[in-house]
């Protein structure tokens, strides 16, 4: 019984697949805006991200979406195609 509590004690902390470009991007966003983002309103949807936030932080982010989806490119090599 020892033994399986071993081997199923290392899938105790998965993971969702894009959990850090979700970081990534958070981080990202709270260096080039000063926006602190929350990580459970950011999810990763078709190959771009989708925001579920307030009006105005949204559109502050869509204005620097452009910028943004470059550096995460440029600096850490992860592929967004869109921030919605």
């Amino acid at each position: 019984m020892e033994e399986l509590k071993t081997y199923l004690a290392r899938y105790k902390n998965l993971k969702a697949p894009h959990a850090s470009t979700i970081k990534l991007l958070i981080q990202t966003v709270n260096d080039e805006c000063g926006i602190t983002l929350i990580e459970k309103n950011v999810s990763i949807r078709q190959g771009g991200v989708v925001l579920s936030c307030h009006p105005t932080v949204r559109s502050e982010l869509l204005q620097n979406s452009t910028h943004i989806i470059s550096l995460l490119h440029k600096k850490y090599n992860v592929r967004i195609s869109f921030i919605r």
